[in-house]
């Protein structure tokens, strides 16, 4: 089969051991960061099992399932009851539904229940961006990781799509196609981006005036911008690690950041525990 996403070759082989066989799980789960092609390898794989062909942009046999973690229970119950029955033109219905790291308990639980009976012919593919989806969610599902793309593999994206990536993008995109979109439409952004990572390494390892220049300075930053910054930081002190052993200190650090921030945790709080003890 020849695959458009990018990377995932050890997943990619084992789809197409499924296809050849004409065998396959009743539910996965691909959990992996946003913009590493975990929606659209699915999609890839969800296309060949229905057997559409490849002039056509949509197929009835494939459902994308993207607004139920907002909709909450009676939205699932109410997405998942138009599913019932049998596949319109193929062998086999696919249900992709993205977001299944973020259904809340209600939610997660009417998915579960069709999860739990499903119909024979239907396959259903959840998309994950963390490892908080359900214990018994993830008990009924094969579940791969779709990881961070080798910096190899994003040269080669880059080199056949004719994009101008600077050195800098490259490495807060950290192996994400997605970010690296979402960041070339917006060089600001990118600019932005560069001056408040390089005031957040200085904060970490400078003085004491360093320190609360930065608390103020992000204290002010909206707590989802300031998430996705923390990303990012993330992305680049991972890149250090082979000469700066110690950033696995900070890469925990901010991880934690991260949660107390979904958390809604005092913002000034956080930020003063996280430049302070990094």
């Amino acid at each position: 089969m020849e695959w458009k996403t990018v990377g995932h070759n050890s997943l990619k082989h084992v789809f197409e051991r499924q296809l050849a066989s004409g065998i396959f799980s009743q539910s996965y789960l691909l959990i992996g960061p946003q913009g590493v092609g975990k929606k659209t390898l699915a999609l890839e794989f969800a296309r060949a099992i229905v057997k559409a062909e490849t002039s056509q942009a949509n197929h009835p046999d494939i459902l994308l399932l993207d607004q139920l973690v907002e909709g909450g229970a009676e939205a699932v119950r109410s997405a998942l009851g138009q599913i019932s029955g049998t596949p319109l033109v193929s062998n086999h219905r696919v249900v992709i539904i993205e977001g299944a790291d973020r259904l809340n308990h209600h939610s997660a639980n009417a998915l579960l229940k069709t999860l739990e009976e499903p119909s024979s012919r239907t396959i259903f593919f959840l998309i994950a961006d963390t490892q908080s989806v359900l214990p018994t969610i993830r008990s009924r599902c094969q579940t791969f990781a779709c990881n961070r793309l080798l910096d190899s593999q994003m040269a080669d994206y880059i080199l056949k799509n004719n994009l101008i990536v600077s050195t800098d993008l490259l490495k807060i995109a950290d192996g994400s196609i997605g970010t690296m979109y979402e960041l070339l439409r917006d060089s600001e952004e990118i600019n932005q981006i560069i001056v408040q990572l390089h005031s957040l390494n200085t904060a970490v390892q400078g003085s004491y005036v360093d320190k609360i220049v930065a608390l103020q300075e992000f204290a002010e930053v909206d707590s989802d911008v300031l998430k996705k910054l923390f990303s990012y930081w993330i992305g680049q002190l991972k890149r250090e690690l082979p000469i700066n052993p110690r950033a696995h200190q900070t890469i925990s650090a901010v991880s934690e950041a991260i949660v107390k921030l979904q958390q809604s945790m005092n913002k000034k709080l956080l930020l003063q525990s996280l430049l302070f003890n990094a």
